[in-house]
């Protein structure tokens, strides 16, 4: 592009931002999820510009995913920051984004912490009622919901299987083990959220496993495996309430987590473009391959095919068609269409009218009532 074009290209970028930060500042709840959803796709479809577009939303995602009016427009708000800064591509920008996200679990952390407060009150004997009914609505409050706290972990688990290879992505086990591990144990964790920990648990576990391996230069960390393999084994064959649908879904779900951990098995997606055919292996790329289809919804195969950004990360290698069709292609094909529904609402109703026939036959009738 010439440089009339860049800046062309420039205005039109600060317009459009401008007026979605409006919508973000002083729109409804819907009108906000939508500005949200154009924000993540243009994050996704920018090539120049981007680092002016994650600028001018910074602060305005972060205040909606810090400081929300709405449970809603905040998860959104965490799916698209976390879409923006994988697009930035920038590895500093993804650790501090990190940061961001680990707010919600250790949020969460401070309800054991409580406890352990509260067993001390006990010993002496505290019995003011006020009190403990005051404690228990704090805790209720300083507790993330399910909703909330499973979006985190996703958007934080989507970039950390962005920051590199196994090595760089397994060194993080040591700095994130124990408190996922804690958050696992609590009594207040859903089976929801332990299968999004569990997740993530299993992700770190298997690229470190795969760096030990193929890394001469990896060092091994002090981890505690094996009590994450204890705590996997009792979550997947937990007999309590085994009929109900979640107790069998977390123990499908930890079945596959064991599965990754002790025998190496990974996730395969195949996909399937213009008769081609193209395999992602391993959590990491099914871990964003996974994000980004719930981002683009109906958009995935579009961009799978035209998105430089998206063809690299997957290593899609191949040209995209482009589909002109004439105006006189387009007529002849509303007409075809116009004539192929004439026809199957003409078959329709002598079906119908066949039916009625057989139903409502008239000299069946007259001869029934000559025979009374």
């Amino acid at each position: 592009t010439n440089e009339y074009d860049f800046t062309d290209k420039n205005q039109r970028l600060q317009l459009i931002s401008k007026y979605l930060a409006n919508i973000l500042r002083k729109g409804s709840k819907n009108e906000q999820l939508h500005a949200l959803d154009t924000i993540s796709l243009l994050a996704l479809s920018l090539n120049d510009g981007l680092d002016f577009f994650m600028k001018y939303f910074q602060n305005m995602l972060k205040s909606l995913i810090q400081r929300p009016k709405s449970a809603i427009v905040q998860i959104k708000a965490i799916n698209t920051w976390a879409i923006m800064v994988w697009s930035f591509g920038d590895g500093g920008s993804k650790i501090a984004t990190l940061k961001l996200f680990e707010y919600f679990w250790n949020y969460n952390l401070k309800e054991d912490d409580d406890d352990d407060d509260n067993d001390y009150y006990e010993d002496e004997d505290s019995d003011d009622d006020e009190e403990k009914e005051k404690n228990e609505s704090d805790k209720k409050q300083q507790r993330a919901s399910t909703e909330i706290l499973t979006a985190a972990i996703d958007a934080w688990l989507f970039l950390i299987t962005s920051i590199g290879d196994s090595s760089n992505i397994g060194s993080l086990l040591d700095t994130y083990c124990q408190s996922l591990l804690q958050l696992l144990r609590l009594e207040s964790t859903t089976i929801t959220e332990k299968i999004h920990i569990g997740k993530a648990l299993t992700v770190l576990i298997d690229n470190y496993n795969d760096a030990i391996e193929n890394d001469v230069d990896f060092q091994s960390q002090d981890v505690n495996l094996e009590a994450i393999m204890n705590e996997f084994n009792h979550l997947k064959s937990n007999s309590k309430q085994h009929r109900r649908k979640e107790f069998l879904n977390q123990k499908a779900k930890f079945r596959d987590y064991l599965k990754t951990l002790e025998h190496k098995w990974t996730p395969l997606i195949v996909i399937k473009l213009h008769h081609k055919q193209f395999e992602l292996s391993g959590w990491n790329q099914w871990i964003q391959y996974h994000y980004i289809k719930n981002t683009l919804q109906n958009g995935l195969q579009a961009h799978l095919l035209q998105n430089i950004k998206i063809k690299e990360t997957f290593n899609i290698e191949i040209d995209a068609e482009p589909i002109e069709i004439s105006k006189t292609e387009k007529k002849s094909k509303k007409i075809e269409n116009i004539e192929n529904e004439r026809k199957i609402k003409k078959d329709r109703w002598k079906r119908r009218d066949s039916k009625r026939g057989f139903i409502f036959d008239k000299n069946l009738i007259d001869q029934q009532s000559t025979t009374y």
